[in-house]
C-alpha cells in the first residue's frame, strides 16, 4: 500500500479527491432518506446491517489511514462517530425495525 502526503501531490486535487471519497462513504452509511439525512444512524437497520457497515469502516478507514487520507478533522470525527455508533448497534443482536424489513422487502421486487 503505498501512499502520498498531500504536500506531496496538488493541494486543490488532494482536497478534491477528499472530499469526494469522504461524500461517497457518506452516502453508502446512509440510513434513511437523504432530504434530512442521518448518515451513520444504524439504530433501525439491525445489527447484521450495523456489523457490515462496521467492517467496510474499519478495513477502509483504519486510524493510520484516517490521519494520512486528507480527510478534514471534522470529516475523520463524522467517521469515528459512525464506527461508533455501528459497533453499538452490532452488540444488541436486533432485527430491523418494521419499518426497515417492508422497505427492503419493496427493494427487493
Amino acid at each position: 500500500f503505498k501512499h502520498y502526503e498531500c504536500e506531496e501531490v496538488d493541494i486543490d486535487l488532494c482536497k478534491e479527491l477528499s472530499l469526494a471519497l469522504f461524500m461517497l462513504v457518506q452516502l453508502g452509511m446512509q440510513s434513511g432518506p437523504i432530504a434530512g439525512s442521518k448518515p451513520g444512524y444504524f439504530k433501525r437497520c439491525g445489527s447484521d446491517a450495523a456489523k457490515m457497515a462496521l467492517q467496510f469502516l474499519n478495513e477502509s478507514f483504519p486510524e493510520e489511514v484516517l490521519s494520512i487520507i486528507g480527510f478534514t478533522e471534522k470529516q475523520r470525527n463524522a467517521i469515528q462517530k459512525w464506527k461508533s455508533n455501528a459497533q453499538k448497534a452490532s452488540e444488541t443482536d436486533k432485527a430491523p425495525s418494521k419499518a426497515m424489513l417492508k422497505k427492503q422487502s419493496r427493494n427487493r421486487k
